[in-house]
């Protein structure tokens, strides 16, 4: 009769002590998935180094040059690789392949 009677009494204790352990480990569940979402949702920074210079490099979700950059390089490109005279042609043919790719400048010469 005696222990039942301290079983009794120690029952609100226990219970006390138990939403406590379940109120902290709700707090820490949700510390922890706050702090997850934040490690994993990380905006990236991409740089490349040049001579040990931080050089910034464009994100890839975005255009390196506008259409206007692209249709001027173009153009000029071009204009420059259709207009050669014969006394210096070797030179001005030479100066031109790093506008093209290795295929186009072939195509082209």
């Amino acid at each position: 009769m005696k222990q039942s009677e301290q079983r009794a009494n120690n029952v609100p204790a226990l219970i006390k002590a138990l939403l406590c352990t379940g109120t902290c480990l709700l707090i820490s569940i949700t510390g922890n998935a706050i702090q997850y979402w934040h490690s994993t949702n990380v905006e990236r920074e991409y740089f490349a180094t040049d001579n040990g210079r931080l050089v910034r490099l464009a994100p890839t979700n975005q255009p390196a040059w506008s259409q206007n950059d692209a249709m001027a390089f173009g153009s000029q490109a071009l204009a420059t690789a259709f207009n050669l005279d014969f006394v210096h042609y070797r030179s001005q043919i030479s100066s031109l392949s790093p506008r093209f790719s290795d295929e186009g400048f072939a195509g082209y010469v």
